[in-house]
């Protein structure tokens, strides 16, 4: 994985933390997820594609427990759009994998993955 990352993604460099961009075509979701790696040039870590492996082998479980989380925290708000909300499936359109718990500002995290729906 970590050779077709490297070879068909786009690698934009910047002065904090450089980046491989492209887009994943994930099980059980329609759209494409726009996949970032965090990292100096030529230096993913195993560590990070662990990470996203792992990510992809429970993308459904996850999906389903962050939409019901989801649903739940819209039903106690009793959001505007409530039923329009409840009846659209959760997809992640960007995943970013951190790059030694290193976000995009090189900065530490807490975390080894983040998710936009």
């Amino acid at each position: 994985m970590k050779e077709k990352i490297e070879s068909e993604f786009e690698y934009l460099d910047d002065s904090k933390m450089g980046y491989y961009s492209g887009s994943w075509q994930i099980n059980g979701q329609v759209e494409l997820a726009e996949v970032y790696f965090y990292a100096p040039r030529e230096e993913i870590l195993q560590s990070q594609i662990d990470n996203f492996n792992k990510l992809l082998d429970n993308y459904e479980k996850l999906q389903a427990e962050l939409s019901n989380a989801l649903d739940k925290r819209l039903k106690l708000e009793n959001h505007k759009y409530l039923e329009d909300l409840l009846n659209q499936p959760l997809y992640f359109s960007i995943i970013s994998v951190l790059f030694d718990k290193k976000n995009h500002e090189n900065l530490p995290a807490n975390h080894d993955i983040e998710l936009i729906a």
